[in-house]
């Protein structure tokens, strides 16, 4: 099934041992419309994550009781969450570039940090992950088999007002690239389902 439709509030997950810190993270975010869920180790950040995977995931690198480097690794792993942008708070000096990109994050803000720097680095990543979701999504319209011959098309009365939709679908099925088409039933509510030619829409 291909998702159509972008959610107007962006999710964002955060994962820290610090009840505190969660708190003020929340309070900041949500001040920012942004739809906050919380994690303050990996086993919830991972059972939250799948259940319903957010926008981007901000992560404490350094907890007491589960480290950073753990809980990147468990989310990396687990397909629904792998491609999920990551934003590292560090804390820890001693850290050199290397195990810091060893860690798959997207963007290391190193603590302390200006809020001003915090929110400039969440809407980069989330304005980057939308403009790859939308390539691929239009990439798949365009991978889609082309429907058969009438697929849309509806026994219905001239009198039902589905008629005058059935027709403008059909005119722009007939005049238009596929990718058009497959927009135009979008913008109309639509679900769209890949099948393959073995098992065709009736």
């Amino acid at each position: 099934m291909i998702a159509l439709k972008e959610r107007q509030v962006q999710s964002i997950l955060i994962v820290d041992d610090s009840t505190s810190n969660l708190d003020l993270m929340r309070k900041i975010l949500v001040s920012q419309d942004y739809q906050v869920e919380l994690a303050d180790n990996s086993k919830s950040a991972l059972l939250q994550g799948i259940k319903a995977p957010p926008d981007l995931i901000v992560l404490n690198l350094m907890m007491s009781t589960t480290e950073g480097f753990e809980v990147t690794s468990f989310l990396r792993k687990e397909p629904k969450l792998a491609q999920i942008p990551i934003l590292l708070l560090n804390g820890n000096s001693c850290l050199n570039h290397g195990q810091l990109k060893d860690l798959e994050a997207n963007t290391v803000i190193h603590k302390p940090f200006e809020l001003d720097i915090l929110l400039l680095s969440i809407n980069s990543l989330l304005q980057t992950n939308n403009a790859q979701e939308k390539n691929n999504h239009q990439q798949q319209l365009e991978n889609v088999p082309l429907f058969q011959e009438k697929i849309i098309l509806l026994d219905l009365n001239e009198d039902n007002p589905l008629r005058q939709e059935q027709q403008e679908l059909e005119a722009i099925q007939n005049n238009h690239p596929e990718a058009i088409f497959w927009q135009a039933l979008s913008a109309r509510g639509y679900e769209i389902v890949d099948c393959s030619l073995n098992n065709p829409l009736v």
